[in-house]
């Protein structure tokens, strides 16, 4: 029964992607030849041609990550022995990052586990120049670079570090980002495939002359991006039990999948290098603003190296936390990818056809945002200027369209491992899609030269909105809700049920751009937000007697406890880590969260003891959602629920004002 089980199981995907391409080759083919509107004057037929290829890039896409995803050939991690592990070099470049940010990031690095830890050396590389960067590497003991001249922004500064050290290995995090103790020992053994075999369940080195390795050396490895803070689509739309983090998708899934290719992106953070590779290419390309993306085409052209990708989650970063940054991420991203595909002979480099495929279909990715711009001003355009899209009957839609939706958005969920669906992808892009068609014009005709930004990363408690980039949104909705008027009265007052996918499809565009708004309006995150969900259960010392405490949230500065009953003021927890225990001191918060749990603020910790608490507390995998439930009813009932909420806190406030206002008019009167 579990082997019958088994093979329906592995049938699951390769069914999953012959039966989408059969479904999805006979529906455009369908709206190629029977849908064009070609007896209703130019502007029509030109508005519908344009909406087709949007489908067609669309569909294309998709399509073709599902057939290369479909059966993943992940290799198996070698087994070394503990005199195999080579010599290391980790690397941490900042330019204007805090003090306090990278003293997390250098003490997990610190704190990574490896056979002989004198094989490890740590770099701080400061193309700021700061006192207090050099202060902090040499109060923590590792080595500090400076570069003076600051050239090439990320680029340059690590080919300044790497210049001056000699490790065969290089490993990379941003300032934000925490490695987990044995990313190491998880990582480094990969690059021992070429030199090692398998013989009964048992790894040796290769001997034989008939065990020669066919492959290519392994160049650079990428372990996937994970978050240790709700990004801004969880955190300002409500959703942090509902969707994944924005970028789980391509780490888990799409970058994992592109080793079929030949094509993995180094994505300039937690990954790893061969020195002999990179110095094959001069180091860090500094020809482009993403200098990983490029310094992987480049490494890859030698045709001599592979990189690899795996579904490891071996280090937590922050995610921007406003969108300004956020905005600012993703037009460096765009335009970066642009820089390497069309801006530097990337056609003539000799890479092998399904590569150039892989990387060409990162520059077109990019362009999804202008296609989002045609999704949603089709049925506008449409509806204002009389126009026509599609030559749809009301029984085409019904056979043929909404069938097609259904199974594509099956097809996402279960090819994504429910990492995403339609709904959130096109939730995405639509709040983006302003902001980064025009920096993707500008960069593919070589107009713009956009210089590296920093993305700001901070945690902070204030309501971070940035409402006016909602502005355009705010428009489209406008537009939206007369189209949709239009629609309304062509279905239900003329009879017209022609009109209902277009009336359908409005709707759908206004709750995303509704999405849109509220995304840009913002959220205050409160403590509890900061917090990661930790539920441990703790020795707790009181009255020199020994207690057990449950957590349910623990952060870098305050902690929830389960309320059970009355707590004094100041306790003592005791921590381990796996190395030593010790004591934290806490003190009760006068902002407290609800009745079920009590929130405690961590008393100042000495060095030693704030090191391993940092270490206990992100030594862990993310607490963040790992699955995505989100739907679009559901998402009905989200907003539903932010409006109301919303509505009501606008009419505490006008209550209140007029509450002060009264009794102040009628403390007047009575000293009248």
């Amino acid at each position: 029964m579990k082997e019958t089980a088994n093979k329906i199981k592995e049938l699951q995907k390769p069914t999953i992607v012959f039966l989408t391409i059969i479904y999805a080759m006979m529906y455009i083919l369908w709206r190629i030849f029977f849908t064009l509107p070609k007896n209703w004057g130019k502007l029509s037929l030109i508005l519908g041609a344009v909406l087709i290829v949007c489908e067609l890039l669309t569909i294309v896409e998709a399509l073709l990550h599902f057939y290369n995803a479909y059966k993943v050939s992940v290799p198996e991690k070698p087994e070394l022995t503990d005199d195999l592990f080579p010599e290391v070099d980790v690397f941490i470049p900042t330019h204007s990052e805090s003090p306090e940010l990278l003293f997390k990031t250098i003490n997990a690095c610190q704190k990574m586990s490896y056979p002989n830890q004198a094989k490890v050396s740590i770099y701080l590389c400061d193309d700021g120049n700061r006192i207090e960067m050099e202060e902090l590497a040499e109060r923590m003991g590792i080595r500090y670079f400076a570069s003076k001249e600051a050239k090439h922004a990320k680029a340059g500064n690590l080919n300044y570090g790497i210049e001056r050290t000699k490790a065969p290995y290089l490993v990379f995090f941003d300032a934000d980002m925490i490695p987990t103790r044995n990313f190491l020992v998880e990582t480094i053994p990969y690059f021992f495939i070429p030199r090692m075999i398998k013989e009964k369940e048992h790894w040796r080195i290769r001997t034989k002359d008939d065990e020669a390795y066919e492959g290519k050396e392994i160049g650079y490895l990428q372990t996937r991006q994970a978050f240790y803070n709700p990004d801004l689509f969880q955190n300002n739309l409500s959703l942090k039990e509902e969707i994944t983090n924005d970028q789980d998708y391509f780490h888990r899934e799409v970058n994992v999948a592109r080793m079929n290719l030949n094509g993995v992106m180094f994505a300039g953070t937690n990954g790893v290098f061969s020195r002999k590779a990179l110095s094959e290419v001069g180091g860090f390309s500094t020809h482009s603003i993403t200098e990983d993306l490029a310094t992987s085409i480049e490494v890859l052209a030698t045709q001599n190296y592979q990189g690899l990708a795996i579904d490891k989650e071996l280090a937590h970063g922050l995610a921007p936390t406003t969108a300004k940054g956020l905005i600012n991420q993703r037009k460096r991203w765009g335009q970066g990818a642009a820089q390497s595909i069309v801006r530097f002979d990337f056609l003539k480099k000799k890479l092998s056809l399904k590569t150039k495929f892989a990387f060409s279909m990162t520059y077109i990715y990019w362009w999804t945002f202008l296609r989002r711009l045609v999704f949603i001003m089709s049925p506008m355009v449409a509806a204002l200027f009389k126009l026509h899209i599609a030559d749809i009957e009301f029984w085409e839609l019904i056979i043929i369209v909404l069938p097609w939706l259904a199974f594509y958005d099956y097809s996402l969920k279960k090819m994504s491992r429910r990492r995403q669906n339609a709904f959130h992808s096109a939730l995405t892009d639509t709040v983006l899609f302003p902001y980064l068609i025009i920096p993707m014009i500008t960069a593919t005709l070589k107009l713009s030269n956009k210089t590296f930004k920093v993305t700001p990363k901070i945690m902070n408690d204030k309501r971070n909105s940035s409402f006016i980039y909602a502005l355009p949104h705010i428009f489209l909705l406008f537009l939206s809700f007369l189209s949709a008027s239009i629609y309304a009265h062509d279905v239900f007052i003329e009879h017209n049920f022609r009109a209902i996918i277009l009336l359908w499809w409005v709707i759908y565009n206004g709750i995303l751009l509704l999405n849109a708004v509220i995304f840009y309006y913002g959220k205050r995150e409160s403590v509890e937000d900061q917090l990661m969900k930790i539920s441990v259960n703790l020795p707790l010392w009181m009255d020199c007697e020994e207690r057990h405490i449950q957590t349910e949230r623990m952060g870098e500065s305050y902690l929830t406890i389960k309320n059970e009953g009355r707590l004094p003021d100041n306790l003592r927890l005791e921590i381990d880590n796996g190395e030593r225990k010790f004591l934290i001191e806490i003190e009760k918060s006068d902002m407290q969260i609800n009745n079920e749990v009590v929130l405690f603020e961590i008393a100042n910790l000495n060095e030693e003891d704030r090191r391993d608490y940092f270490d206990f507390l992100y030594n862990r995998p993310t607490t963040l959602p790992q699955k995505n439930s989100i739907s679009l009813i559901k998402d009905l009932r989200i907003i539903a629920l932010i409006i109301v909420t919303f509505t009501v806190s606008k009419i505490n406030k006008v209550v209140t004002q007029f509450a002060v206002l009264f009794n102040q008019k009628k403390g007047m009167s009575g000293e009248q």
